[in-house]
């Protein structure tokens, strides 16, 4: 887990279909929270477009 507090609250509806899959993610990689899933999936995402996050201790998909 990152030392900096996790202390903005970031409000996101989604659709069924993609809670779902946020929820087969989160399962597959035995993940404690849906909220710590999508900020997972969210770094993925900025490191696919070249725009990684900084270092997280070792978490997937950071750069």
């Amino acid at each position: 887990m990152s030392a900096e507090p996790k202390d903005v609250r970031f409000p996101l509806m989604v659709t069924r279909t993609e809670a779902a899959a946020i929820d087969e993610y989160r399962f597959a990689n035995r993940i404690p929270t849906r909220a710590e899933a999508i900020r997972r999936l969210l770094a993925i995402g900025l490191a696919a477009e070249g725009k990684p996050l900084p270092q997280r201790d070792g978490q997937p998909g950071q750069e």
